[in-house]
């Protein structure tokens, strides 16, 4: 089984906003940093479900807790479970007093809860949109007997008023 997630981002291109496309080393280099960070929250499998524990236990009311899922057998011996590495975060909690119990819901999917959409992601990574900006440099010699123009186009491009690169 292969799960694959594609994204377009123009802010890829460098200078997107000018209908120029440009694409630099170090532009590829942040977005597969964004490319790792996303995958960080979505590469292992998702663990989610409920149990219930005998007695009331305030130790959960604080919700997105992490939930450790050790067992003890009838002699207080450790109980391998299987479900020790599944670093599942408490997401609702239900007493219930009538009957003496306390009900966990539960999920391993950090992505829910660490709030990380792609734009905060770009945000926290300092990845902005680059501007290409092109500027014309005129020179005009007149100093003897012949007028000479010279002109040069430049192509920079720029990120919050500094220049990242020149092509």
């Amino acid at each position: 089984m292969q799960v694959e997630d594609r994204r377009y981002d123009e802010m890829l291109a460098v200078g997107y906003e000018k209908g120029s496309p440009i694409t630099t080393v170090a532009r590829k280099a942040q977005f597969e940093k964004l490319a790792e960070s996303i995958h960080e929250f979505v590469k292992d499998i998702i663990y989610t479900g409920g149990c219930t524990l005998q007695g009331i236990d305030y130790d959960f009311i604080r919700l997105q807790k992490l939930i450790n899922f050790a067992g003890v057998d009838q002699n207080g011996s450790s109980l391998t479970t299987g479900w020790e590495a599944a670093k599942a975060i408490v997401t609702d909690v239900e007493y219930d007093f009538d009957n003496d119990v306390t009900t966990l819901v539960f999920s391993s999917d950090y992505s829910a809860f660490l709030q990380t959409d792609v734009e905060t992601l770009k945000r926290i990574l300092k990845i902005r949109a680059l501007q290409l900006v092109q500027i014309l440099e005129s020179t005009l010699d007149a100093s003897g007997q012949t007028v000479t123009l010279t002109a040069r186009l430049r192509n920079l491009l720029v990120d919050e008023g500094q220049v990242v690169t020149e092509y």
